[in-house]
């Protein structure tokens, strides 16, 4: 500490760092993960989170809608994000979970394969897309994106330091914590809720012509 500094002015210079941050907006994001991709989706447009609950088919919908189910004596539309994107699935994950949220006239259960968490981004921190993720998620179904650091996990093997019990050879399975920068990209739920656009076009955008979706 610098003899010049006293007790008071450490103290004033903290209160005013920590009023400083605070005045800075920031966005609450629920993190979601699709096909090894972070996605982000407000906070304040998410009524409900739950595990997939059976959905019923719905003929002759864009493959988009995988169907409905009741909740809460409302009906809600089942949506395949993956393919409401015209992404292709790269792993075997099969969904396990939606987000409810209203838009328009109706409530859409979105798939996503897992839940992650809560986090508050500072606006400063939020940008454009970048090339490379513009150039395979359309960007009416984005509106920016940030970097979480997120914990991987490293496997490695130790050898076993008891060798009085543990047989020759025997080693152990170590986990170690290992964190890396992501990227998240923000959904645009309007986009991708789009009603019009459900209505009548399928995953890669054309026409659907094989009749009209049960959404209203």
């Amino acid at each position: 500490m610098d003899s010049s500094d006293t007790p008071t002015d450490l103290v004033a210079s903290t209160l005013f760092k920590e009023k400083n941050e605070e005045s800075i907006p920031t966005k609450e994001f629920l993190l979601v993960e699709l096909d090894g991709e972070l996605y982000g989706v407000g906070v304040a447009d998410i009524e409900m989170v739950m595990k997939i609950p059976p959905v019923t088919a719905v003929p002759n919908a864009p493959s988009a809608i995988v169907g409905i189910f009741h909740l809460r004596g409302q009906v809600v539309v089942a949506i395949d994000l993956l393919k409401r994107m015209g992404l292709a699935r790269k792993n075997g994950v099969i969904p396990y979970y939606l987000f409810i949220v209203e838009q328009g006239r109706n409530h859409f259960g979105v798939m996503v394969d897992h839940t992650r968490t809560v986090v508050r981004i500072p606006e400063t921190e939020i940008t454009p897309l970048d090339p490379v993720t513009a150039a395979h998620i359309p960007e009416r179904f984005a509106k920016g994106t940030f970097l979480y650091l997120d914990k991987v996990t490293n496997r490695s093997h130790k050898p076993n330091v008891d060798i009085m019990i543990a047989p020759v050879g025997t080693e152990k399975m170590m986990v170690e914590p290992i964190f890396a920068e992501r990227p998240v990209v923000i959904l645009d739920l309007p986009g991708v809720l789009n009603e019009e656009e459900l209505r009548t076009e399928g995953v890669t955008g054309e026409k659907n012509s094989s009749g009209p979706s049960q959404v209203e």
